[in-house]
């Protein structure tokens, strides 16, 4: 049952003591005389009936509310206290004495409530209500701690807006051990390596001449990286990129620390596209490779995500159609218009590469030949691997994945770049020739679900 409105009125006696009303309900009488008007009926008993409204609070508090002001906090309140009361004063004496009643005296523990956010230590009595002098430590600590994870994270982020223009790591960021550091060319550029160290000792660094602009330009899975490392064995130059660090990486982790750097402090300029971008170049370096062989590597690259990975079987199953023969436009579109470079130009076989090394950095030096440059071949045939070597265990054979239409189309392409190579590469075209295939291996169809990867 609900009180009634009786009850209610004989309660407001005690309602008005906590309040500091007078028991004669001084406040709704003055209200009343103040608001009436002859459209008006008051009704104070009504008023009185139902006074507690809707914002009472209640006045359980997990803390003393004396103990929440300090000295000086209180000493401030009582002097605008006494302003307040010297306005009220000519027109409202008697309320002017009661706002003179409401200064206080500091009567509770002063806790220093600034010690915790301005980080000052705290004595063993200057605890927090409820908290021992320990956990007020360890707030103080957690404040300091998230402050320098905020700054680390800030100073991260600024570093990674300087890259490409920082110079490496310490080699211990890159996971080496103490005992394996060291200004070996072969570590600075491809990291950790099962095999005895090179003979070679140069550091990586950017050329203080400034280099015609060359291009490294291949298609995709074609041994650009490898190229790349090969070059920065001859010369102890670093070697760039069109594209940034964060477009891959992968071989900014394994040592390429000039990713997106193309002027001529670096010796060469990584580039997949063609030569009509917006880097001007002054000579080119194009590494030409078997599409069939080629197309694989990057396929594998790609449905892998790294350049030394395998693609699973279902990747073939999903992409292998759509895949194989964008690549194969693009493979005989690409060398279309580097061939027609009218800057010196040298093309390199890929299988040079692997069966003859050392005539490949022996050209290299011959064409790279600069004042400044100081060519070491022993450097770059000491540790000529690189670090995009791929594992040869495939889970399906490679001759299997490429259909009868799909060989004679990629065979259509090979013929085509071979009369373009002809006129200015003569023993090139012949080899180019030699990679037509006859298709030997199972037609397997490969177009269940195709799509495309990026």
């Amino acid at each position: 049952m609900g009180i009634s409105w009786q009850d209610r009125v004989s309660n407001t006696e005690g309602f008005a003591e906590d309040w500091g009303l007078s028991t004669h309900h001084a406040i709704p009488a003055s209200l009343a005389d103040f608001l009436k008007h002859p459209s008006l009926a008051m009704d104070i008993r009504c008023a009185l009936a139902d006074s507690e409204g809707v914002a009472k609070r209640s006045r359980q508090f997990p803390i003393e509310k004396r103990d929440v002001f300090s000295k000086t906090l209180t000493r401030h309140i009582n002097g605008k206290i006494g302003e307040v009361m010297q306005l009220a004063s000519p027109r409202f004496p008697e309320l002017s004495q009661a706002i003179g009643g409401w200064r206080r005296n500091h009567t509770g523990e002063d806790l220093y409530w600034w010690s915790v956010v301005s980080g000052v230590a705290l004595t063993e009595h200057q605890t927090l209500p409820g908290l021992s002098y320990r956990d007020c430590q360890k707030m103080k600590l957690y404040r300091r701690v998230v402050v320098v994870v905020m700054i680390g994270v800030s100073t991260f982020s600024f570093l990674l807006l300087l890259t490409p223009h920082l110079p490496p790591p310490p080699q211990w960021l890159r996971g080496l051990p103490p005992a394996a550091f060291s200004k070996d060319v072969r570590s600075t550029s491809k990291g950790t390596s099962s095999r005895a160290a090179s003979p070679c000792k140069r550091s990586l660094k950017l050329s203080p001449a400034a280099l015609p602009v060359t291009a490294l330009a291949s298609v995709q899975g074609s041994g650009n990286t490898w190229m790349r490392h090969l070059l920065q064995q001859l010369t102890g130059i670093y070697t760039g990129s069109i594209y940034s660090r964060r477009g891959d990486p992968e071989l900014w982790a394994k040592g390429f620390y000039r990713e997106g750097v193309r002027n001529g402090k670096v010796i060469a300029i990584k580039t997949h596209g063609l030569p009509t971008t917006r880097t001007t170049y002054h000579r080119a370096i194009v590494v030409i490779r078997n599409p069939f062989d080629a197309m694989f590597a990057d396929f594998n690259r790609r449905a892998s995500h790294s350049h030394t990975g395998v693609a699973p079987v279902t990747a073939y199953f999903e992409y292998w159609s759509t895949f194989s023969k964008e690549y194969a436009d693009r493979w005989a579109k690409f060398h279309a218009a580097w061939l027609k470079f009218k800057g010196p130009l040298l093309v390199l076989s890929f299988d040079d590469l692997v069966h003859s090394l050392q005539s490949v950095v022996e050209k290299l030096a011959d064409f790279l030949k600069h004042p400044s440059l100081a060519m070491d071949i022993r450097c770059a045939l000491a540790d000529s691997e690189g670090v995009a070597k791929r594992s040869r265990q495939f889970p399906i054979e490679k001759r299997d994945v490429f259909s009868k239409n799909l060989t004679r189309h990629i065979n259509g392409k090979i013929s085509e770049v071979m009369q373009l190579v002809s006129p200015r590469f003569p023993e090139l075209s012949q080899a180019i020739g030699g990679w037509r295939r006859n298709h030997t291996g199972e037609d397997l169809h490969w177009v269940k679900l195709p799509r495309s990867i990026s």
